[in-house]
């Protein structure tokens, strides 16, 4: 049975890529995410991240480019549905 990537912490995590990117102007790095989403660890965010890509909301380059990532078409429409960000999570 494969992971859902559509808990609460996934979205946030997915949220925190987006805001974060659009305030940086480049992909976040993991602990930036951890950050910006509420999360302590750094594989838990790792753990989501595998999750969003497999669903395909995002693309990443691997573990060997930690910041060639990207939020997918389908993962900015899920961005739009959901219109859930981190600080309205912790609300």
């Amino acid at each position: 049975m494969g992971r859902t990537p559509y808990t609460a912490s996934a979205v946030s995590v997915l949220a925190a890529i987006d805001i974060l990117i659009r305030r940086l102007g480049w992909p976040p790095s993991t602990r930036e995410i951890c950050t910006e989403a509420g999360l302590k660890s750094t594989s838990t965010v790792q753990w989501h991240m595998d999750s969003l890509e497999s669903a395909g909301l995002i693309v990443t380059g691997g573990r060997g480019s930690p910041r060639a990532l990207r939020i997918t078409t389908s993962g900015l429409a899920a961005l739009e549905v959901l219109k859930l960000t981190p600080a309205e999570k912790q609300a």
